[in-house]
């Protein structure tokens, strides 16, 4: 009778032991984007909805992109205490924006 109880704990704790199945999911980040091509002011500070995120330089074209969740976003760009460029935009999936600060 000891045996078979150590038969079965054995068993038991063998098949919970066992690997389970891994689960592998890739997902896609289809969240549109902007981005600055500055040819002098790279220094200029930006604002997306108020918020201050960095300078143009921290989001060149082909360097980094500033990933956003769509909808309509407000984007300021201030040298100084002077706004240089302001709009409204909307963002949908997968839609870049290329912002050309003169």
């Amino acid at each position: 009778m000891k045996f078979l109880a150590l038969s079965f704990l054995v068993l038991f704790m063998a098949a919970c032991s066992s690997k389970q199945p891994e689960v592998i999911s890739n997902s896609v980040d289809t969240r549109g984007s902007i981005a600055f091509e500055a040819k002098n002011n790279d220094d200029v500070d930006i604002y997306l909805d108020g918020k201050y995120i960095g300078q143009a330089e921290d989001f060149l074209v082909k360097e980094n992109q500033l990933k956003l969740n769509q909808g309509s976003h407000k984007i300021v760009v201030l040298d100084g205490k002077d706004v240089i460029y302001q709009e409204k935009i909307f963002i949908g999936s997968g839609v870049n924006k290329v912002i050309v600060l003169n």
